[in-house]
């Protein structure tokens, strides 16, 4: 089992907090293989990109879009959103999932957002939540 958590001294990094990705040994750890540490901004991004969203009629069906990220040794926090729709995002494998806007089916909303824009997605260094 390797050691992933330090605080403290790092022998390359200096003095502060360091988690590496999971199966590196912290003390061996490049900045590209820490999870986090208080020398890096947080959610480090390693991919982004962005989708069509489809936008017609209140009721209809989603219409997911296939995202893809390369293989880690993890399964990575995804970031999802749009500025005209709520978006829902599914994760299918370690490295894909899909996003999709939410249907609307409250029938006390009278003022349904609609057309067509453009969703993005960030995939981050961090681990996804449980």
């Amino acid at each position: 089992m390797v050691r992933r958590l330090l605080i403290g001294n790092h022998p390359t990094h200096g003095l502060g907090g360091y988690v590496s990705v999971p199966g590196i040994d912290v003390f061996a750890a490049t900045k590209f293989q820490m999870m986090w540490s208080t020398q890096q901004e947080q959610l480090q991004i390693v991919q982004s990109g962005s989708f069509f969203i489809n936008g017609n009629g209140e009721f209809d069906a989603p219409v997911w879009q296939p995202i893809s990220w390369p293989a880690m040794s993890f399964i990575p926090f995804v970031m999802v959103g749009s500025d005209r729709y709520e978006i829902v995002f599914q994760y299918l494998s370690a490295t894909s999932g899909r996003a999709s806007r939410v249907r609307i089916q409250d029938a006390m909303v009278t003022d349904y957002p609609s057309g067509e824009t453009t969703g993005y997605y960030m995939i981050t260094k961090t681990p996804k939540p449980f």
